[in-house]
């Protein structure tokens, strides 16, 4: 699920996102966005705060997708 659909679906906003993973407010509106991929130590924050929902994967450009499935990484 992409950042941006969890938020929604979870009622956050940016600040309270920005609460939870420890960044400010506007580095979370760019890695919502796809302005930004955050480092891995974020990528990791946002996973534990989500439960999981949104991962590593959900953060790749979609073209990438199908070749990193396929090669297992």
């Amino acid at each position: 699920m992409k950042l941006q659909a969890y938020m929604k679906m979870a009622g956050l906003t940016d600040q309270q996102m920005a609460y939870k993973i420890e960044k400010n407010r506007a580095n979370v509106a760019r890695y919502r966005s796809g302005k930004q991929i955050p480092p891995l130590d974020v990528i990791a924050r946002i996973r534990d705060v989500t439960d999981g929902a949104v991962s590593f994967d959900d953060f790749l450009p979609a073209e990438i997708l199908p070749s990193v499935r396929k090669t297992g990484g």
